[in-house]
């Protein structure tokens, strides 16, 4: 099954990635947010900016602290268990509510990080899942699992 997903654009000034809209789930406490992951192939692991940890129900700094490498440097993160479903995208690009259950990834550890804003999808925890492909200059990508 393949899914295909135009880039979005958060904001006039940024350029257009691809992007991922997502439901970042604690099933122990049942709290979720909606919001979207961009596809990070040169981030190892997904990472959540720390401000999620919250709002999801994780006492962030119960989390393992670990120091992990960075485009940046060294930084810490705390490690949570969390779930992530991915939405289904029309033909123009909005968001549909329905949850395919077959491209979602089942509790795993995420980072969780004091230094990030944006949330990264990345390859051992995540895109290691798909078979990822991306089509730069139509703007779009598809999805499909391995």
């Amino acid at each position: 099954m393949k899914r295909n997903f135009p880039f979005k654009q958060i904001s006039p000034l940024d350029i257009p990635r691809p992007m991922l809209p997502i439901v970042i789930r604690n099933r122990k406490t049942g709290d979720s947010i909606f919001a979207w992951g961009l596809i990070d192939t040169g981030a190892d692991s997904c990472a959540i900016p720390a401000k999620y940890a919250g709002i999801l129900g994780h006492r962030l700094k119960a989390g393992a602290k670990i120091n992990i490498g960075t485009g940046n440097g060294s930084t810490c993160a705390y490690v949570h268990t969390t779930e992530i479903d991915i939405l289904n995208v029309d033909a123009h690009g909005n968001v549909e509510p329905d949850i395919d259950k077959s491209f979602s990834i089942p509790e795993t550890k995420i980072h969780y990080m004091p230094k990030l804003d944006t949330i990264l999808l990345g390859v051992n925890n995540f895109l290691s899942n798909f078979i990822l492909t991306v089509d730069y200059p139509g703007k779009s990508f598809s999805l499909s699992k391995k």
